[in-house]
């Protein structure tokens, strides 16, 4: 701790303007040590990411995590942690930009060494997944610049990069088609595109499976899901029904984005354009069976035996997988950690029960390393990321 106390008051003096010629020397030193050193030294010089880590640190922090701190780093209370953000940045008093400091410096140092080869057994998920023919044959979809051509009983499916696309040229009348499921499933770890042969396009996410025809032939379009599916359905006047384990949501051309997998206890669907109608399945009865929604709103199943909850959502909090991002809106840990452990493809297990319950806010890009998203993690909140055969503890 005391380096990390000394080279914090070093980099503190320097930003006040404070620092003599010995010091600003040995901090120069010690920033050419290596290229991480200068990293950190430039990283945490910045004005604006010491606000972002402030910030993160009141806001995300829990209250043994600021006692902590406290009681390591300041001899005196000291006003900035119940005074407003906006003051505090305007003045940044040297107490609080050597203890943040020293928070930086301390939690990247140590993460360092603790997750150096966790970059190693765990990286981001890729564009790949398994299509499951109407014979039950296999077909291993991986991200390719060659086009693929798969035949199913007279149908023709073209994959390319890292989407399936269907068509409708050539097919005869209803009276004459046979109806052909096909499966699409992502592994954890892996994303695919397919567009059905209605033109419309559907996202898969990590851990999730969608089952539809080769070709819709009845009087509604159906598809079943499991896992988390974003839809942009091509409006042609035929209903289009998406199944869940615990819902129906119909729609005929929108844009939604739905998260049922087993694993959790609840399906939401999340409205970006258009209206889409959500009942619950089964034998249920309440005064929600069915809600509409507009653009905006969120219907959750699960949460009440018998009801619906709708509620304002930012939909970018849940669609915004699609564009890359790994993004969190003051969510549980729990939460996080499973969303994490999908695309990264890991398992974990929280030692740490209490640290359920931490909440976090950030946005990542889904090629980040792990490493970078837990380092994070542990500067926010009260926790720390380890390996243990293979499996993430958290403690």
């Amino acid at each position: 701790m005391k380096d990390y106390l000394h080279i914090s008051s070093l980099i503190k003096k320097e930003i006040t303007g404070e620092i003599n010629a010995s010091e600003k020397a040995e901090l120069e030193m010690w920033a050419n040590q290596s290229a991480e050193n200068r990293r950190l030294k430039g990283k945490i010089s910045d004005r604006n990411y010491q606000l972002e880590k402030l910030k993160s640190y009141r806001t995300a922090a829990g209250t043994e995590t600021r006692k902590k701190i406290e009681s390591e780093i300041f001899t005196t209370k000291t006003i900035f942690l119940t005074s407003p953000l906006l003051k505090v940045a305007a003045v940044l008093v040297p107490v609080l930009i050597g203890g943040l400091l020293w928070m930086i410096l301390r939690n990247q140092t140590d993460s360092q060494a603790g997750l150096a080869q966790i970059d190693e057994q765990i990286y981001p998920g890729t564009y790949k997944a398994v299509l499951t023919l109407s014979s039950g044959d296999d077909v291993q979809l991986e991200e390719s610049d060659d086009a693929k051509l798969i035949e199913e009983k007279g149908f023709q499916i073209n994959q390319q990069n890292d989407q399936l696309n269907y068509s409708d040229e050539g097919i005869q009348t209803t009276e004459t088609r046979e109806e052909i499921f096909n499966t699409l499933t992502t592994p954890k770890g892996g994303q695919y595109r397919v567009r059905l042969s209605d033109g419309t396009q559907v996202w898969l996410n990590a851990a999730s499976s969608i089952s539809y025809p080769v070709a819709f032939t009845d009087s509604v379009r159906k598809v079943i899901l499991t896992g988390e599916a974003f839809f942009d359905v091509a409006h042609n006047g035929i209903p289009f029904i998406v199944e869940t384990s615990q819902t129906l949501t119909r729609v005929l051309g929108t844009k939604f984005n739905i998260t049922a997998y087993n694993q959790e206890n609840n399906v939401k669907t999340t409205l970006v354009e258009g209206k889409v109608a959500v009942k619950l399945t089964g034998e249920i009865k309440g005064n929600k069976n069915e809600v509409i929604l507009e653009p905006g709103q969120q219907a959750i199943s699960g949460i009440s035996e018998e009801n619906l909850e709708v509620k304002e959502v930012n939909t970018s909090h849940y669609t915004s997988w699609i564009e890359g991002k790994l993004e969190f809106n003051n969510q549980d840990l729990e939460y996080v950690v499973q969303r994490l452990s999908r695309w990264y493809n890991f398992d974990y297990k929280f030692e740490n029960q209490q640290a359920k319950d931490f909440h976090f806010s950030a946005r990542f890009q889904n090629t980040d390393s792990i490493s970078k998203i837990f380092n994070m993690l542990e500067l926010t909140t009260d926790i720390t990321f380890k390996t243990e055969d293979d499996v993430i503890i958290i403690k």
